[in-house]
């Protein structure tokens, strides 16, 4: 997944996710692309270069929030023996 701010939009400064901070300053740009998307708020929008799918941005943030788990075929052949 592929997010880049515009070079221009780099000290611009948006407040989102419980902090106001210039873009450049920030690495959590994956949920001012969810607003953005979801808002379809074009002084958002226009702040990226490169922005994937409403859907892969919600998949990632899913993604990165559940824990990882052990392989379930692993721990069961495991049981077995």
């Amino acid at each position: 997944m592929l997010i880049k701010i515009k070079e221009t939009a780099k000290e611009k400064l948006i407040a989102y996710n419980g902090r106001a901070l210039p873009l450049g300053q920030r690495s959590d740009y994956g949920e001012l692309a969810i607003i953005a998307l979801e808002s379809n708020d074009p002084s958002l929008l226009e702040v990226f270069e490169t922005l994937p799918s409403l859907e892969e941005l919600k998949k990632q943030k899913v993604e990165q929030s559940l824990p990882e788990l052990p392989e379930l075929s692993k721990t069961s052949s495991n049981a077995k023996k």
